[in-house]
């Protein structure tokens, strides 16, 4: 489960856009998502591949891919694959 200790990421999340939510923004409701989402299923097998990286003054982002297999209840596992995009800005303190 996702404690508020072990949903953090380096940066601060700002929002996400779901496929079955929409866009999830603002850091209690984020909180919330991924700890249902964690509640709900057993991710079984995580690949993410990085495609590109790329940095242009205070902002750098990230594209890639990704391939999850998810288990929900005792349902049989499904594969699942996606596209990802990641945006960095740089912070006052660096």
């Amino acid at each position: 489960i996702c404690s508020s200790a072990s949903c953090r990421a380096p940066a601060p999340i700002e929002a996400i856009a779901t496929t079955e939510k929409g866009f999830v923004s603002g850091r209690p409701a984020l909180e919330a998502y991924f700890a249902d989402r964690l509640r709900a299923a057993r991710f079984r097998d995580v690949v993410i591949t990085t495609v590109a990286v790329e940095v242009a003054g205070d902002l750098a982002w990230e594209t890639g891919r990704n391939r999850l297999t998810v288990q929900v209840g005792d349902a049989p596992p499904t594969t699942r694959t996606g596209r990802y995009l990641a945006v960095w800005k740089r912070q006052p303190d660096g």
